[in-house]
């Protein structure tokens, strides 16, 4: 068992409630229509990704964990994709949690939802464990010991998943400088956040780029792909299996 800390800060209750991504800058809205539209684009690449890690598991009834699960958009996510899925989602904001709450509760009442600092993350406990836009909130002394713990909740097999904005992606850096609730941020890039884990707890590893194209851009989807290898995309995608 291991508590967290230094995963995200308390001033994120201040955004919480009707958090809406940063779409009230009218320029993001040029890119997707609204925080939906950047996470379906997450929800394919992870099912393109566990198909061919471990393809059981898209029709199996295994255990989720959303780290960092903030509002719940993208839990609300995964449960309309995969509702044989057991879901939770832990936070260390309790504004956040209330927010997810209130968005989750009437459509998809059994996904469990906790409180982070308050409750040690069980080891060993989870199939997939989900990290998505939350590492770039750490305090970067504390992000090995933040990647660690996250390991260390999966089982035998599991599949750890990190999602990250891309720093070598200028429009990505300068969204990221114009949002409010990312005036902390440090962007880790796909290389820092390979050096900080403990690979050799991993049985096979990749790293995918996408959101190469805005989400506007829907007819563009299919080509992303292709181009997932090239590392310029607007955000990254880490799959680990343990070993």
């Amino acid at each position: 068992m291991r508590e967290t800390k230094n995963v995200s800060r308390p001033e994120f209750d201040q955004f919480a409630e009707n958090y809406n991504a940063g779409f009230d800058d009218p320029l993001k809205g040029v890119f997707g229509q609204s925080a939906q539209a950047f996470i379906a684009p997450k929800l394919r690449l992870l099912e393109r990704a566990v198909r061919k890690l471990r393809p059981g598991f898209l029709t199996q009834p295994i255990k989720v964990l959303d780290f960092g699960c903030g509002a719940g958009d993208f839990l609300s996510g995964l449960a309309h994709h995969w509702p044989n899925w057991a879901l939770e989602g832990c936070d260390v904001s309790s504004g956040m949690l209330l927010e997810a709450k209130k968005r989750l509760g009437h459509e998809y009442p059994d996904i469990r939802l906790w409180q982070a600092e308050e409750t040690e993350l069980p080891n060993s406990a989870y199939d997939l464990v989900t990290v998505v836009c939350v590492l770039h909130h750490v305090d970067p002394e504390s992000l090995a010991e933040t990647l660690q713990t996250t390991i260390e909740t999966l089982t035998p097999g599991g599949i750890l998943v990190i999602m990250e904005h891309n720093p070598l992606n200028p429009v990505t850096r300068w969204m990221v400088s114009r949002t409010e609730v990312d005036r902390n941020a440090h962007l880790v890039s796909a290389s820092s956040l390979r050096s900080r884990l403990p690979l050799k707890e991993f049985a096979k590893t990749e790293i995918r780029n996408f959101l190469f194209f805005p989400p506007r851009l829907a007819a563009l989807a299919s080509i992303e792909p292709a181009l997932d290898w090239i590392p310029f995309g607007g955000q990254y995608a880490f799959f680990g299996v343990k070993g």
